[in-house]
């Protein structure tokens, strides 16, 4: 004979879900071996680390994904001809 179980689910207490991924992520694993990850003449060093800070929220018909990645950058001012950098930021909204 089986006995049931009987628990008040009010008594449950539901931990809350991780919601947020913050993680740095090597330049050098996002680009080829033969050629560095660039756009124009602005390139991203494979010594450099992408920040990466984003929040998952669930809503109905799917999960939404908010936040940011940023990453130190390196071109030659076509101007004065010397190296300049700079912080890229790419802001994150995605269902």
């Amino acid at each position: 004979m089986h006995s049931e179980l009987r628990f008040p689910l009010e008594r449950l207490q539901r931990s809350d879900p991780a919601r947020s991924w913050n993680v740095e992520v090597q330049v050098a694993l996002l680009q080829d071996l033969d050629s560095p990850l660039k756009v124009g003449d602005v390139a991203l060093s494979a010594a450099e680390v992408a920040l990466v800070d984003l929040v998952f929220d669930q809503v109905h018909g799917g999960v939404t994904v908010n936040g940011k990645i940023s990453v130190v950058w390196q071109a030659e001012c076509s101007r004065c001809l010397r190296e300049v950098d700079g912080l890229a930021v790419a802001e994150i909204e995605e269902l």
